[in-house]
């Protein structure tokens, strides 16, 4: 069968007869014929994945291959086990849902809880320290938002803090937590709030003289709550205080200070009926203690927790009781003043109790960076274990900021060992905060915080989890060794490759990735590949607002302006486009470097023979972003090392206004020996180097170009047919006066595509039976683009 599709059809058709009597050879899966023992064959199709494998078997959740649209699978169909039923990874986030209301200094949700309707979550949103104002949104089950309330506040702190779902009565929720008036003095306020968000009342308490917020509600009938809080009196010293509401219409039924300047942080039920409370102690330097009391107030007994390292600034921030008696306490302890910065920092820190106050064992944990890290919330699972919810602070990829903290979750049993461990880093890897949690009926988890979605400033957070990943012990976050540290290796493409000025100059892309990724063994670098790693290894990006990216790409792009060279930063360059790649981010350590390094070329690529090559740019400051970009990317140039320290190539960190330079400059040995000795010697005497000279001969001056590629099928011709498992021979031409384009194949009815990432201009490719179009898309560095 013989099909012309020469008239209206842009490309190249190819028609396969469907008769049986010319097969090929060799029978084998992938030739584009269905033989004995396949299911399914499309030929170059089987890569794509969606429809047929490279097994010639149909893709199916379950078969130990991670198909195209498979997060995981692990051989079976079994959910909650790390890999779900239908190959979705458990160990990220059901769903995660943000809320951002406008204000300059963010958004933040402290407390959560679950309704019939769903879940609510309350905190505060900030416009100017220490001004901030409640905040309360309603969620349903998957985390689609039903009602928002932003609630007013005055010039000091306000905020939502605690919320306690009612049962019956409409099924609401009691919110409790502070208002500040006019001058800026902060009162107690309790909110009443309907299932379908609409506010009864808001109220603040009186009584209680100078100020105070609610910190602590337990809603034990529809008409009873317990509310709790700290208080700051007009005079005598700060304390805390327990009280009753008539969750009906706000009423104050009763209310009682606490002893000995006890702040009070959370309460919760006991299975007896008592309450515990948890919080700190000022009456002798800052001490946590965790007390028991009646449900009239009356204090039981009260345990204060003795400072291991120093007596300032310790806190019990969450408590929560089990079947059993057994309370578990979460906080923070204080290690000590830092001598640099002259602030406190601290620990996680999880106490568990008898039910009379007796103490049983206490666990800590620090951050890899050492310190500042906090524990906001402990709850518990079906089986009674304690989970706590909390911050820890990581080391920062960046020194212009300090910090980079992550929403950390830890399961213990009820000795105290640890089960599982979850992190979360927002994609800014900035300040992300984990502050409550609550189990769901379906054994999920809720989490509350909230996530750094801009430079300044954070949104309220909410996700949900289902932790089983972790008990079956599977790491949410799996990290790949780091291979031992290559040393520079130089790439060997030709046995004796034309000399850099023979072949003339090529126009280049530089591509500044910010955005991180997972290096793989490889050498295309447009797809993070190197030949350095022996395993996956992902590095993170950069955290950066947009006027600092571009900074950094328009002092690269001045840096480059005298050369053939494109800077580019864009999110995702055309595949085919080939390009330097620099990824910006991630630290010298994740490849087992020493700390110090700047930046690392897995290849010195002398004359640039290679148009895909990645290097990477760690980062110390943000000055030197640009420097150690521009470095790094001329290793893979082909440049090495140099003396002059007001120059690119200087090894030890060039100057902030640092040049390629003019004229040969010695060779430096300081950190590793020249790679390029040949190249550098047609412009210099031995043992020397032109940088500039290099760049000019490798990409030329840098001019205008308005000329698109020139691409060609040369064979075969439009409505050529190929017989059952013949293979489709494809000859092209693809050509550009600036040099190196690239190109790709492209066969739209299979969704198959197939970079030229070596140049290839000669392909075999296997087709099933059906009419295909073979359409070739060349781009050059000027972005000009074409296509047969």
């Amino acid at each position: 069968m013989t099909v012309d599709l020469t008239a209206g059809l842009a490309g190249l058709a190819v028609a396969l007869a469907s008769f049986a009597g010319a097969r090929a050879a060799e029978p084998r899966c992938g030739n584009g014929v269905v033989e004995a023992g396949e299911d399914c064959d499309l030929g170059i199709g089987n890569e794509v994945g969606r429809q047929c494998t490279m097994r010639c078997v149909r893709p199916r959740c379950g078969d130990a291959i991670v198909d195209v649209d498979e997060a995981c699978d692990d051989g079976n169909l079994v959910d909650r086990d790390g890999c779900s039923s239908s190959c979705t990874d458990e160990s990220r986030p059901l769903w995660i849902s943000t809320f951002d209301s406008g204000a300059p200094g963010g958004e933040w949700f402290g407390a959560v809880a679950a309704t019939p309707d769903g879940l609510v979550a309350v905190g505060d949103r900030s416009w100017s320290w220490p001004a901030t104002a409640p905040l309360v949104v309603g969620f349903d089950r998957e985390g689609r938002r039903r009602f928002e309330d932003l609630l007013w506040s005055g010039p000091g702190p306000g905020t939502a803090s605690a919320v306690a779902a009612i049962d019956g009565d409409g099924d609401g929720v009691v919110v409790g937590g502070s208002v500040a008036d006019l001058g800026a003095v902060e009162h107690p306020a309790i909110w009443r709030y309907e299932a379908d968000g609409t506010r009864r009342y808001a109220i603040e308490l009186e009584g209680l003289g100078g100020s105070g917020t609610i910190t602590a509600v337990i809603a034990l009938a529809p008409d009873r709550v317990i509310v709790g809080g700290v208080h700051n009196p007009a005079v005598g010293g700060e304390t805390g205080w327990i009280g009753e509401l008539d969750a009906r219409d706000g009423t104050l039924r009763w209310l009682t200070s606490l002893a000995d300047r006890q702040r009070l942080y959370d309460l919760a039920l006991a299975p007896d009926g008592s309450l515990v409370g948890t919080g700190y102690s000022t009456a002798t330097g800052s001490k946590i203690w965790v007390g028991s009391f009646e449900l009239d107030g009356s204090p039981r007994w009260a345990h204060i927790v003795a400072p291991e390292h120093y007596d300032y600034w310790n806190r019990g921030a969450s408590v929560v009781a089990a079947a059993d008696g057994s309370i578990y306490a979460v906080g923070w302890a204080a290690l000590g003043v830092h001598e640099a910065t002259s602030s406190i920092e601290n620990e996680i820190w999880l106490g568990a109790f008898e039910a009379d106050g007796t103490p049983r064992w206490t666990r800590t944990q620090r951050g890899p960076e050492g310190t500042s890290s906090y524990a906001s919330d402990v709850v518990l699972d079906a089986a009674g274990r304690p989970l706590v919810v909390g911050t820890i602070r990581t080391q920062p990829l960046l020194v212009s900021t300090s910090w980079d903290l992550d929403v950390w979750l830890r399961q213990y049993d009820r000795d105290g060992e640890v089960a599982w461990t979850w992190t979360y880093d927002g994609p800014l890897h900035l300040s992300d905060y984990g502050s409550a949690a609550l189990f769901t009926e379906q054994g999920t988890l809720v989490i509350a915080g909230s996530t750094a979605e801009r430079r300044q400033g954070g949104n309220a957070w909410l996700a949900e989890l289902d932790p089983w990943f972790a008990s079956a012990g599977r790491s949410a976050a799996p990290v790949s060794a780091a291979p031992a540290p290559p040393p520079s290796v130089l790439r060997q493409l030709d046995a004796s490759p034309a000399a850099l000025d023979e072949r003339g100059p090529h126009r280049a892309t530089l591509h500044l990735d910010f955005d991180g990724g997972t290096l793989r063994p490889g050498d295309r670098g447009s797809l993070r590949e190197v030949p350095c790693v022996q395993s996956p290894l992902t590095l993170p990006g950069l955290a950066l607002d947009e006027q600092s990216v571009q900074s950094i790409a328009d002092r690269v792009a001045a840096a480059m302006s005298p050369y053939g060279v494109d800077v580019r930063v864009d999110a995702a360059l055309p595949r085919h486009l080939p390009r330097t790649t620099v990824m910006v981010g991630g630290l010298a350590e994740q490849l087992g470097l020493d700390p110090a390094v700047a930046g690392f070329a897995c290849v010195v690529d002398c004359g640039d023979r290679w148009s895909s090559d990645l290097a990477l740019a760690f980062v110390r400051d943000l000055p030197s972003i640009a420097n150690n970009v521009l470095h790094e990317a001329a290793h893979t140039w082909g440049l090495d090392h140099v003396v002059a320290q007001d120059q690119l190539m200087y090894p030890l960190g060039a100057t902030y206004d640092a040049t390629w330079g003019s004229g040969c400059i010695a060779l430096s040995e300081d950190t590793t020996a020249p790679r390029c000795l040949a190249e550098h010697e047609r412009w210099c005497p031995a043992g020397q180097q032109d940088s500039h000279a290099e760049l000019l001969a490798a990409f030329g001056a840098a001019a205008v170009d308005l000329e698109a590629p020139h691409v060609e099928i040369v064979a075969p011709p439009t409505g050529h047919t190929l017989a059952l498992g013949e293979p489709l021979v494809l000859e092209l031409r693809v050509e550009d006066e600036d040099g190196d384009p690239g190109h790709r194949i492209v066969v739209p009815e299979l969704e198959w595509e197939r970079v030229a990432h070596h140049g290839e201009t000669q392909l075999e490719l296997a087709l099933p039976p059906g009419v295909f179009t073979v359409r070739v898309e060349a781009i050059d560095h000027a972005g000009n683009e074409s296509a047969a």
